[in-house]
């Protein structure tokens, strides 16, 4: 299963944390194109032992929507800012 947090491999006190876990594992999926921040296949749950995380696959989705939303909301303010400077 690769949705299991760690306190669950380590038969740890389940908490409300591991629900959380798995949204975010969840998350990760949907904006990845299908990626699991803890690899694939049988080291996943190696990798959740010892946090070996790989977040390469959604950089490049968060930084562009981060560009499209820099440019639709805030670049229009920066040049309005500008232009009052440059006008005064």
């Amino acid at each position: 299963m690769q949705w299991q947090a760690l306190e669950v491999l380590r038969r740890q006190t389940q908490t409300c944390a591991i629900d959380v876990f798995s949204l975010g594992c969840l998350f990760f999926f949907c904006l990845s194109g299908g990626h699991h921040p803890l690899g694939d296949g049988p080291t996943h749950d190696d990798n959740i032992l010892q946090n070996k995380k790989d977040l390469t696959s959604i950089l490049m989705p968060c930084l562009c929507f981060l560009f499209a939303w820099y440019f639709e909301k805030m670049f229009p303010k920066l040049l309005f800012a500008i232009y009052k400077i440059a006008t005064k």
